[in-house]
């Protein structure tokens, strides 16, 4: 029978011949474990799935046209009727009557306010835009078609900033919301799905670079990326998480072109919060490197 001593001489030298092996063993899977897909690019062409790019939102036909026709129509109509100018120096200038109660105006016609280059046309109640109308501030450089409750813009519509964007869709308290479309000056696009699924509580957007290409997918809020979603980056990684005004913030993953994790964890501001879970990789071959030296130096 063999003695304790001559078992534990017979592991020891195992363990001295198999460290190396098995150490080599232990970074080969650490490879293949981190870098799966790129080891399957080799053999399987992947393609990149990105969303549908046939995606869009449009108005009616004639919406604005109709609208345009509509306040086109009011507007040549004024010759028929006195300017007013009220106390605080708004003119008034179309079918009106003052209600005597909020001594605010009421009827159709034009409202404006010269000075600083606002005017609204349409039907009011109560001082108020209340139906289908035009809104034109020159100062804050913006203007307003579409459809209005109580001066708020409601429903279908089109804003236009100068020098930001050409909104076209659905309105809810003076906001975008629900289905609709942007169309920036540079060239890029957004386009807004109402939630209208169970598992979506916000809006959805897919967002295309001035190449058509999309960039982004995901929830939507504030006329910015908000909430859970995914942004494909030009050399063909992605990022998939948490997004605040725009940035990726809060928890993530982000992932290389051939669709194998580089860095899972925070995001503050677009930056990676945790430097360890970055390396883990490198970390956990210097681990096995380290545990081979002092494995044979114990041996």
């Amino acid at each position: 029978m063999l003695g304790r001593r001559n078992i534990n001489y017979m592991a020891s030298q195992f363990l001295k011949r198999s460290v190396g092996p098995l150490g080599v063993l232990g970074i080969i899977a650490n490879f293949g474990y981190h870098h799966q897909n790129y080891l399957k690019s080799f053999f399987i062409k992947q393609e990149p799935s990105l969303p549908d790019p046939s995606l869009d939102f449009e108005l009616p036909a004639d919406f604005e046209k109709e609208i345009d026709s509509y306040c086109d129509q009011i507007e040549k109509s004024l010759s028929k009727y006195k300017k007013t100018i009220l106390k605080n120096g708004v003119e008034v200038h179309g079918n009106f009557k003052i209600v005597k109660e909020s001594d605010r105006p009421e009827g159709t016609g034009v409202i404006s306010v010269p000075e600083r280059g606002f005017k609204m046309i349409g039907k009011f109640s109560n001082g108020q835009l209340d139906g289908a109308g035009m809104m034109i501030d020159e100062m804050n450089q913006w203007s307003y078609k579409g459809n209005m409750w109580n001066g708020t813009l409601s429903g279908l519509g089109v804003l236009r900033k100068d020098k930001e964007f050409i909104y076209k869709g659905n309105f809810e308290k003076s906001k975008p919301k629900g289905s609709g479309k942007y169309l920036y000056d540079d060239g890029k696009k957004c386009v807004i799905e109402a939630p209208g699924k169970p598992d979506r509580q916000k809006d959805y957007a897919v967002c295309f670079d001035e190449n058509k290409i999309p960039r982004y997918a995901g929830e939507w809020e504030n006329e910015n990326f908000n909430g859970k979603g995914t942004f494909y980056f030009s050399d063909g990684t992605r990022y998939e998480g948490d997004f605040e005004n725009g940035q990726m913030h809060g928890y993530g993953t982000l992932f290389d072109k051939h669709g194998d994790v580089q860095y899972r964890g925070k995001f503050k501001e677009d930056e990676r919060q945790e430097t360890l879970n970055y390396y883990s990789e490198p970390l956990v071959i210097a681990g096995i490197i380290a545990a081979y030296i002092i494995t044979k130096k114990a041996l």
